[in-house]
């Protein structure tokens, strides 16, 4: 069901039923390849510097920089079965198969004790402990 996103560069970017999220260059050269907790569904978003975001049916958020290194990662309670969407106000958007949608910044890491968006009463919802 997941279409792939492709960056500048013409690399191919996509997950897969057996739990991984793969890189593909332009000439189909496998780049690189994570391991998630279990199969991608959902199509995946790139922001403009390269970074990438994938949920999986476990509930998992992943943010991957562009080497495939994990950067963060975010457990929801249910499967993330909606295509990710970054807004032109870098706010990433993951949807749940529980109806929940989840609202993430982009290009900073998630904080310690953040546990669902709105922690702390964060009204930007990006699960950022700004204190």
């Amino acid at each position: 069901k997941a279409s792939p996103v492709i960056d500048e560069k013409g690399r191919v970017y996509f997950g897969s039923y057996d739990r991984n999220f793969y890189a593909v260059s332009d000439d189909g050269k496998p780049l690189w390849q994570f391991k998630g907790k279990a199969q991608f569904t959902a199509s995946a978003a790139i922001d403009a510097a390269g970074n990438l975001y994938c949920g999986d049916t476990s509930g998992t958020v992943y943010a991957l920089n562009r080497d495939g290194k994990l950067v963060w990662e975010y457990k929801s309670p249910d499967f993330i079965t909606a295509d990710l969407t970054i807004l032109p106000d870098k706010v990433l958007l993951a949807g749940s198969i529980d109806g929940i949608l989840l609202a993430f910044r982009t290009g900073q890491p998630l904080a310690k004790k953040a546990w669902w968006a709105k922690y702390l009463g964060n009204l930007a919802n990006s699960g950022f402990d700004e204190n």
